[in-house]
């Protein structure tokens, strides 16, 4: 009954057109806790609530991140939800359960000295990840589906979250790199099209290994996103667009304001002298 449920659920996502990734990422949670739990994921509140405010990660015994337990409940509430909608269940044990609240953060991309170090020193695939990621904006998913076709000297057309394209200028050294490859992936990989999950374990791992652990490759596409909001004058709708965000506030989330537009803005505020 269980595993029916979350392969009927599944299907539900991928007709919504919900991105491959989120599909597969939900799903291998779900299965996860479906194999976890005493009776599967049809379970009560509480072993629900002690399965994710309580799990800790498996590499090193660590408290689940907040962003981490809360994708993990809105997994098992987003189930549960259509199963009643359904009539596959008759209860929702996540209704009364609590939301983790995510700490909003600082933006922490690299500074250019990283960004330096790492583009001018790493070696194929890793290169041209990163310089797709920091100098394009791209998602990891987004470098994992990357082809060939969608290429050229002047724009790279990006398969985004949830099936939306959109058109961002292709960096030079990355059309130089490209250029002359075959048709097919851009991203010549293990597995299918290398995957996300592949692509940012990988790039993590070679962090690491030349003394850079606390970046990932996400955090070049926020320095992309730093870069741009300083080079556009501080338009975040502009940079908003080169991200292929829904809204400002994420994009917001991205981009650090750099020191010399704060200092300009700063010293652009009205003068008043004390009487």
């Amino acid at each position: 009954m269980a595993v029916d449920l979350i392969k009927a659920y599944v299907d539900h996502l991928e007709d919504e057109g919900r991105s491959p990734q989120t599909v597969h990422d939900w799903e291998q949670m779900l299965r996860r806790l479906d194999r976890e739990l005493p009776y599967g994921i049809l379970a009560t509140r509480d072993e629900l609530r002690d399965a994710i405010h309580r799990r800790r990660r498996a590499r090193d015994g660590q408290p689940l991140a907040p962003a981490t337990r809360a994708a993990l409940l809105a997994a098992v509430r987003g189930l549960f939800r259509f199963g009643l909608g359904q009539g596959l269940v008759d209860y929702d044990p996540t209704d009364s359960l609590p939301t983790p609240k995510i700490p909003r953060r600082v933006p922490d991309p690299p500074t250019d000295a990283e960004a330096e170090q790492v583009v001018s020193t790493a070696p194929d695939p890793y290169w041209l990840w990163f310089r797709l990621a920091g100098w394009q904006g791209l998602r990891c998913c987004e470098i994992a589906a990357l082809d060939r076709r969608d290429i050229n000297e002047h724009d790279t057309r990006v398969q985004g979250k949830g099936a939306k394209q959109r058109i961002v200028p292709t960096d030079t050294q990355v059309w130089s790199a490209v250029r002359d490859l075959p048709a097919g992936p851009v991203t010549h990989t293990r597995g299918p099209r290398g995957g996300a999950h592949y692509l940012s374990y990988r790039s993590a791992e070679y962090l690491d290994a030349i003394g850079l652990p606390h970046l990932t490759l996400h955090k070049f596409r926020k320095y992309y996103a730093t870069k741009m909001l300083e080079l556009v004058g501080g338009n975040v709708l502009a940079v908003q667009k080169l991200l292929g965000h829904e809204s400002p506030v994420s994009t917001a989330v991205y981009a650090a304001v750099p020191d010399r537009l704060a200092r300009a803005a700063v010293a652009a505020l009205p003068e008043f002298s004390r009487r």
